[in-house]
């Protein structure tokens, strides 16, 4: 049966050519779209590696020159974080540079301390309170403390991805981040944290640094955000409380304050649009692809009508003809697939898909075979049961 159905659609190759190479085009929308969701679903499973459910974020600005910041702006900060601090819900205030889920941070690229290519990863500057207020998980060395206080060393916490990048399965605690240029103080490594990936779950894996904003110099203090923890079940009224202790303490100032909840529901809504868009698109290349399939099939069912007929004259039964339909289907699907496939392969091995691994290429391509299997018998499933229906009699109303 299998070689009789192989015979069959090679005596039709040149009809056949334009089915496989539009169910190759299928594969490809739907490997593409298959590996964006299952990136997307990956990423979002995996931990973030803190914890923003009441947290608030206060973004300041201050008056004058952006960008500027001299000892009297440094100063306002630091009473800033004194009044909130006063506020019976705030368990906990300090400064970043840059808060979780809003989409900005430094970038900055090192050579590597044994030699090697630069490396690259996102880097923040944060208060020693930092660690507590988003309960970050700490797998190796400490958190900043005062024990950094006048130290010759700038230090610095990594997450476990650079670490690993950097220094395989050795302990980093102690280590240079960077070879230290001459008469500047050594980057030192002092913790390892399982994972920080700031910009929410939909984001991709990266190298991360968090510096101290060391207390006693004025320059490494200077940030534009106030990160606080309130305690759990807070009224809605703390926020007045919390803008009227800010706007008594900075005159002048302007202030936005925004949980972490709604810039995690905003920076998540951000990244799916791509995702939602090319599935919108790839529903509808699919829906034209099925309608045009089972067409094609419908037409293909009517000029085989004499064949068919024949087949049923020498004692084919119906299930035999539907098989024999849907086998051919699954023919002209597997040669898609290849085609599709021998494209889609490319991918990986050229490092076209950035931060998408392997694991996630090889389960969108079974993803895909699947799928397009499916589409494939549900589009062939009425023009099958048709030609099952074929008797002799009508076959010879074509002669």
């Amino acid at each position: 049966m299998i070689r009789h159905i192989l015979k069959l659609v090679w005596n039709r190759k040149r009809a056949n050519f334009l089915l496989v190479l539009e169910m190759a085009i299928s594969f490809l929308v739907l490997f593409g779209v298959a590996a964006l969701g299952i990136y997307c679903y990956d990423g979002y499973r995996r931990p973030l590696g803190f914890a923003w459910e009441d947290v608030w974020n206060v973004s300041v600005v201050a008056p004058g020159p952006e960008g500027e910041w001299g000892p009297d702006k440094v100063e306002t900060v630091r009473q800033l974080a004194i009044a909130v601090r006063g506020i019976p819900e705030v368990e906990q205030v300090t400064t970043v540079s840059a808060a979780p889920f809003s989409n900005s941070h430094d970038i900055s690229s090192y050579d590597r301390p044994n030699g090697g290519a630069p490396f690259e990863f996102g880097v923040i500057v944060a208060g020693d309170a930092f660690d507590k207020i988003m309960k970050l998980r700490m797998i190796d060395g400490r958190w900043f403390s005062a024990e950094d206080d006048g130290a010759n060393y700038h230090p610095k916490v990594i997450n476990q991805r650079l670490a690993r990048e950097l220094f395989g399965t050795a302990s980093p605690i102690g280590k240079p981040l960077a070879i230290a240029a001459d008469g500047r103080p050594e980057e030192r490594i002092v913790g390892v944290l399982q994972d920080f990936r700031k910009n929410g779950e939909l984001s991709a894996p990266a190298n991360f640094v968090i510096s101290r904003a060391d207390p006693q110099s004025p320059s490494a203090h200077a940030s534009e955000n106030l990160i606080l923890r309130l305690r759990p079940g807070s009224p809605k009224s703390a926020e007045a409380r919390i803008v009227a202790a800010l706007q008594a303490t900075g005159k002048g100032w302007s202030f936005e304050i925004r949980p972490l909840s709604e810039m995690r529901a905003l920076a998540n809504k951000v990244r799916l649009a791509p995702l939602l868009s090319a599935g919108m698109v790839a529903v509808f290349l699919i829906l034209m692809v099925g309608l045009g399939l089972t067409g094609v099939l419908w037409q293909n069912v009517t000029q085989r009508i004499k064949e068919i007929g024949l087949r049923r004259a020498k004692g084919a039964t119906a299930r035999d003809i539907q098989t024999q339909i849907l086998g051919e289907l699954v023919v002209l699907a597997s040669a898609g697939i290849v085609l599709g496939g021998v494209i889609a392969i490319q991918f990986p091995l050229l490092a076209l898909v950035g931060p998408i691994s392997t694991g996630i290429v090889l389960a969108s391509l079974a993803a895909s075979v699947v799928l397009l299997y499916g589409l494939t018998l549900l589009c062939g499933a009425y023009p099958s049961r048709m030609a099952s229906r074929i008797t002799p009699a009508e076959a010879l109303h074509y002669e």
